[in-house]
């Protein structure tokens, strides 16, 4: 444990970072995933540590991470931030104009936060919460002890490519993007009931939708078979 006077501290898995009087960062501890490797200069106003990675705020605002990146955890989006927490395989941040965003790890829906503007966010192992601009909170991702308020829908629209959208209402009109792969993850509060419907550009979805009645536990393998009705052919699943 390194000497001198800190402002803040953040204990990870197996490492430790804090800001320093001065704002400069140090860490100690495991080195496995590089988290005491690459440590970045500069002012930094906190300092966030996760499991196997780690995450600055600069005086600035914009965002730092090093270490483990294997899920994107480590990968920030631009734009300027007042506060940033990491947890096991991703990371949130509170963004300056009180939106929160979240990057890495997505497999229990614990990287899409609701919209609204927020005071505070905390992420845990394989979920999050934030504290509302009216002091409510908000928590999303796994649920199966209980710890947030909304679950996960997820599985494969059986087909690769950009620009596939799932659409429902949950108190408003919500779009969930999938990934290149085709694998999709969206979250919904407690006890929702609803439609879930995807769609892209020349292709329709078997079944067209699902509906869903009370969902009180994350479901997943939610899959849809792709038809590209403009070449007659049927995609078949990524991922079952």
């Amino acid at each position: 444990m390194p000497t001198g006077t800190f402002a803040q501290v953040s204990a990870g898995s197996v490492h430790t970072c804090g800001v320093k009087s001065d704002g400069s960062l140090a860490c100690w501890g495991n080195n496995a995933y590089g988290q005491l490797n690459n440590i970045p200069s500069g002012t930094f106003t906190q300092v966030s540590a996760g499991e196997i990675h780690t995450c600055g705020l600069k005086i600035i605002g914009n965002l730092v991470c090093w270490g483990d990146n294997l899920d994107g955890q480590s990968s920030p989006p631009a734009g300027t931030f007042t506060q940033v927490s990491a947890g096991d395989y991703h990371t949130c941040g509170r963004q300056s104009n009180g939106s929160l965003a979240c990057w890495g790890s997505n497999d229990h829906g614990q990287s899409t936060p609701p919209s609204g503007a927020f005071t505070q966010v905390s992420a845990g192992g394989y979920h999050t919460c934030g504290i509302k601009s009216d002091g409510s909170l908000a928590c999303w991702g796994n649920n199966v002890f209980g710890q947030s308020s909304y679950f996960s829908l997820s599985g494969s629209l059986g087909l690769a490519g950009a620009g596939a959208v799932l659409r429902y209402q949950d108190g408003s009109d919500k779009a969930a993007t999938a990934d290149g792969s085709g694998n999709y993850s969206l979250t919904v509060t407690a006890g929702w009931s609803g439609t879930v419907t995807p769609s892209k550009s020349g292709y329709a979805f078997i079944p067209p939708n699902r509906t869903y009645n009370n969902i009180l536990a994350d479901q997943f393998s939610q899959n849809y078979l792709a038809w590209d009705f403009t070449q007659r052919i049927y995609l078949p699943l990524l991922k079952r």
